[in-house]
């Protein structure tokens, strides 16, 4: 089987094909073709009419192509560090030729994908899920056609976004809107017959508390696959997007519209998100949670977001945080498909609330995880015979690693310990009452934040 992708350089050509587990490959940046031909092919067992045209178009390209590298070892290794020891930041704000609504949505996304196209490429064909299924499976594919109407129709400056980051990171459109909406189109992929198939994300947990004194808090743990790590960062828009934007920074997985994980506003304002998985997907909703979550991003109050992320129409399903950071509110919305949802408002002194990645509120028919059953147990545990009373106690319950194979927090060590889940990219903690974030990118338990935000002057100081 072959696979081609344009690479800016060797190294990354050969970075690939260890991922893809490919026995041999070839790098030419010389094409005279218009298109140019991809500069990185490789090549793993050959099978006629399933790579280009057949093995002698493979044997062709190779004989004019520069000399095939040794591919380094293909075994499997442990990531050097849980994340960037310092998070990448990027700050966009509108040139003069930017006048239109437009204009300003498309040249955001294109800046992104500029400022991050190398790792953009290397996130999209390191993804071997969305490489050898979902691309080929829904290529020109009514389910496609669908999605691609149904968003357009409803976030159209959220898409231009995206079109712009495709422009700008050079990885095609179809690609990045594809792995944006991997979730929704998981739903509708049908494996072919004998093909063991399972994609069942284990992303995210959530501890919320509000002290006796009215002190809210909120500490979360953004979790993904490792594919994702050092495949993201903090991106801001500190004068908004377009004539009515607010500005707001996110955490953002690149290659896609900010954002899939976690943001704020000025009009202080935040949100985190947590995968939930509703039995089965809607596909006349055609709405995707990451077009939604870049909605949210714009609220302009509690109300507002609750009714961005309520709209009939989603796909599939998602959990929010929502939090007033002045009036030091916040609140659970679980969201599922068919306009089906829950809203739980925390109180002041009552106990701590975790939430992972099963619906807690919503009685409806879900697919659940091992990880998720798992971190909601031990959670469970540690609330009883610890009741919340400090930031501290919050830290130690987001950072445990007491599950060996299950634990809530996913690192180096916990993998080292026979972990079976995924990956912790970061740790967002929520102090309003300084107006402060931590953002930690190892164990909050044992280390400090890699990034301390004041949130009374941080859209001026990130311009």
């Amino acid at each position: 089987m072959g696979f081609a992708s344009s690479c800016a350089t060797l190294e990354t050509c050969c970075a690939v094909a260890q991922r893809l587990g490919a026995s041999s490959l070839t790098y030419n940046t010389n094409s005279s073709n218009t298109p140019m031909d991809p500069s990185c092919r490789v090549f793993g067992q050959l099978e006629p009419a399933k790579s280009w045209d057949n093995c002698t178009s493979c044997t062709s390209f190779v004989t004019n192509a520069t000399q095939p590298v040794p591919l380094p070892s293909t075994s499997p290794t442990t990531p050097v560090l849980l994340g960037p020891p310092n998070l990448p930041k990027f700050s966009w704000v509108p040139s003069s030729s930017d006048i239109t609504d437009a204009q300003q949505h498309y040249s955001f996304g294109h800046a992104i994908g500029t400022e991050f196209s190398f790792i953009i490429q290397d996130r999209m064909v390191s993804d071997v899920y969305l490489q050898t299924k979902l691309i080929p499976f829904f290529h020109d594919s009514p389910t496609y056609d669908t999605f691609l109407a149904k968003n357009n129709a409803t976030y159209p400056m959220y898409v231009l976004e995206l079109q712009g980051i495709a422009d700008g990171s050079q990885v095609p459109f179809e690609t990045l809107f594809i792995n944006q909406m991997s979730e929704e189109f998981s739903y509708f992929y049908k494996p072919s017959v004998n093909e063991a198939f399972q994609h069942n994300p284990q992303r995210c947990s959530d501890l919320a508390w509000i002290s006796k004194e009215g002190r809210a808090y909120l500490v979360h743990n953004e979790d993904s696959g490792g594919g994702d790590m050092n495949h993201t960062a903090l991106i801001s828009a500190p004068q908004g997007v377009g004539s009515q934007g607010v500005p707001f920074t996110t955490y953002t997985y690149l290659g896609n519209t900010p954002t899939g994980a976690f943001g704020w506003n000025a009009n202080d304002l935040l949100f985190t998100m947590n995968y939930v998985a509703p039995a089965t997907g809607d596909l006349q909703g055609g709405l995707g949670r990451v077009f939604m979550a870049r909605d949210l991003l714009t609220m302009a109050s509690i109300e507002d977001g609750i009714a961005k992320i309520t709209r009939y129409g989603l796909v599939a399903g998602h959990n929010y945080q929502l939090f007033d950071l002045k009036q030091q509110h916040m609140y659970n919305v679980e969201v599922a498909n068919q306009g089906v949802f829950s809203i739980r408002q925390f109180q002041v002194g009552a106990p701590a609330y975790f939430h992972a990645n099963t619906y807690q509120t919503l009685n409806i028919p879900q697919i659940g995880s091992n990880s998720s059953t798992h971190r909601d147990a031990r959670a469970k545990i540690m609330l009883a015979e610890h009741p919340i009373t400090s930031t501290n106690d919050m830290l130690n319950v987001i950072g445990d690693q007491h599950d060996a194979s299950w634990p809530i927090y996913h690192d180096n060590l916990s993998h080292e310990k026979g972990e079976k889940a995924d990956w912790t990219l970061c740790t967002l903690f929520v102090n309003p009452t300084l107006m402060e974030l931590h953002i930690y990118t190892t164990n909050p338990i044992r280390n400090q934040p890699s990034d301390v935000i004041d949130l009374k002057t941080w859209f001026n100081t990130s311009k």
